[in-house]
């Protein structure tokens, strides 16, 4: 038993280790890298990215700007959205959704996300998976409080066609 408890939970606490990576360091050439500072030396620092890991000078460092793992998901869920990678940007909103429930910030972008999704379907004639997105917006935003929507018409209109 104690075994299945570890594999049903282990997955889940993989996925939010991909929030660790919270801090944005700004260096002096004006580039930024965004990763986890694992060491911090006298005059150099360690920082995880999810390509590997990186050493810098801390003279060529003008900035380390610390994000909360929140603030680093609606981050990665934002980069997603301009990139029109919206199954990605779903994944992580309703990750940082799921961990802080409170966010309104996090539920507002997760519902605009399926709501996109929900519409592109429709566009595309994918009845059955517009139709399991505004189901999705349905149940996370059901009185239209973070997203104004009409999905409980749209699924009327999905179930007629």
């Amino acid at each position: 038993m104690r075994r299945f408890l570890l594999l049903l939970v282990l997955p889940s606490l993989l996925s939010f280790s991909r929030f660790a990576l919270a801090d944005i360091i700004h260096l002096k050439n004006g580039k930024t890298l965004r990763g986890e500072v694992i060491v911090e030396g006298e005059d150099f620092i360690v920082i995880r990215v999810p390509y590997g890991e990186i050493k810098l000078k801390t003279a060529d460092i003008e900035l380390i700007e610390r994000q909360t793992p929140l603030e680093y998901a609606l981050d990665q869920g934002r980069q997603f959205l301009q990139q029109r990678n919206l199954p990605c940007a779903a994944q992580t909103l309703e990750l940082a959704a799921t961990a802080n429930p409170s966010s309104v910030e996090a539920r507002r972008m997760l519902a605009n996300v399926y709501e996109m999704q929900g519409k592109i379907c429709q566009e595309h004639h994918r009845f059955k998976e517009a139709r399991e997105f505004f189901e999705k917006l349905l149940k996370l935003d059901p009185n239209a409080e973070l997203v104004p929507h009409s999905s409980g018409n749209i699924l009327k209109e999905i179930q007629n066609q």
